[in-house]
C-alpha cells in the first residue's frame, strides 16, 4: 500500500506548481509569518529532530538488551534505506519547494524526507508494542506513533517547506521501506525457528525403548 501511494503521487505530482489538494492543505494548515509558532518553527524543528534521534537510539538499545535483534535491525536498516530511497527520489523528481517558506530549507521538495522518516516512529511503536502482552498498551503505543507521524506531516505543510503531496509521498515511501524490512525480518525469524526445530533432539516419546534384561 505504501509503495502504491508513493507511486500514485509520483505520477500525479507536477514537477512545477501545486495540486489542488496542496492548495487546500495550505489554506487549512498554513501559519501566518508573524505567528508565534511560525517564529519558533526553526528551533522546534531542530529540537524535534534531536528528540526523535534520541528516541530511536534509546529504543534500539532497549531492543538489543532484550535480545530482540531483528526488531532492532528493522529500525536501523529501515532508516538507512529510507534515507537512500528519499535522496534518489528527490534527485529524480527535482521538484522545487513551495514559495513563501517560513523556515529555511534546502534541497528539493518531493518526497518529504521528514515525512518518510516519521514512519520510523510508527516502526518504533510497533517494536515497543511487541514487548507487552496487554492490548490496551499496544493500542496506546501504536496510536502515539501514528499521531506523531501525522503531526510531523502537518507541521511540514504549515510552515510551507513542503507541499501536502510531498508529505503523502514521503509517508508512502517510508511505509513501503519499513514494510519490506518488517517482512524480511519475519522471513528470517521463521527460517531460524524452523532450523532450531529441526536441530532439536527427538522427543522422549519418539526415542526407541531398549528391551529390559
Amino acid at each position: 500500500a505504501g509503495g502504491m501511494l508513493f507511486g500514485g503521487m509520483w505520477l500525479l505530482v507536477p514537477r512545477q506548481g501545486a495540486l489542488g489538494l496542496d492548495r487546500e492543505a495550505f489554506a487549512v494548515l498554513s501559519m501566518r509569518r508573524g505567528a508565534l509558532l511560525a517564529r519558533s518553527a526553526g528551533s522546534l524543528s531542530s529540537v524535534t529532530s534531536a528528540a526523535l534521534a534520541v528516541l530511536a537510539i534509546g529504543v534500539i538499545a532497549l531492543l538489543i538488551a532484550r535480545r530482540r535483534w531483528l526488531d532492532a535491525a528493522v529500525i536501523i536498516v529501515g532508516y538507512l534505506l529510507v534515507d537512500l530511497a528519499d535522496n534518489a527520489a528527490k534527485a529524480a523528481a527535482r521538484r522545487p519547494r513551495p514559495p513563501g517558506a517560513l523556515i529555511h530549507a534546502t534541497g528539493f521538495s518531493f518526497p518529504s524526507s521528514h515525512a518518510a522518516s516519521s514512519v520510523g516512529v510508527i516502526a518504533i511503536a510497533v517494536a515497543m508494542a511487541r514487548l507487552t502482552q496487554r492490548r490496551s498498551r499496544r493500542a496506546g503505543v501504536l496510536a502515539l506513533g501514528c499521531g506523531a507521524a501525522a503531526v510531523i506531516g502537518a507541521a511540514l505543510v504549515s510552515v510551507r517547506v513542503h507541499y501536502f503531496s510531498d508529505v503523502v509521498a514521503g509517508w508512502g515511501l517510508g511505509a513501503a521501506v519499513f514494510a519490506v524490512c518488517g517482512l524480511g525480518a519475519l522471513a528470517i525469524d521463521a527460517t531460524l525457528r524452523e532450523r532450531a526445530r529441526l536441530r532439536r533432539p527427538c522427543d522422549s516419546n519418539d526415542t526407541p525403548r531398549r528391551s529390559g534384561r
